[in-house]
């Protein structure tokens, strides 16, 4: 395995275990998007996790058989990792290796994502890192 960006994430000297930040208990049998009813969290979780320089690290997973539709994470959800005001929020899949479009959470940001199905990629990784 040779992801340096997510090994580092893996080996934070903080240490912290990772929390949900959104969604609920995932099933070993998924069941379509569209039976999920009012909530679209069924197959769905965010969670993320505080890191030793300040950054926070958000995975978006989908155990469904199709593709997640949007996942947002919002003022709300960061908020649970410490991100709080307009601070500009430098972003990366740490899984492409790509810059993403920056973000102000307590301002108008957040991070919309679309997660595909277990059967390809099922999870997002991005890293968000205060600009400095």
């Amino acid at each position: 395995y040779s992801n340096h960006e997510v090994i580092a994430v893996d080996q934070d000297p903080l240490g912290l275990q990772g929390i949900r930040l959104v969604g609920g208990n995932l099933t070993s049998n998924p069941v379509p998007q569209a039976s999920c009813g009012p909530s679209q969290w069924c197959n769905t979780n965010i969670w993320g996790r505080r890191l030793s320089n300040g950054s926070v690290v958000l995975l978006f997973v989908n155990v469904g058989p199709t593709a997640s539709g949007p996942l947002r994470c919002n003022k709300t959800c960061l908020s649970k990792l410490g991100v709080t005001g307009h601070v500009l929020l430098q972003a990366r899949d740490l899984w492409k290796h790509i810059d993403l479009p920056n973000i102000v959470p307590g301002k108008y940001g957040e991070l919309e994502v679309e997660v595909e199905s277990l059967d390809t990629d099922a999870i997002f990784m991005v890293l968000l890192r205060p600009s400095m």
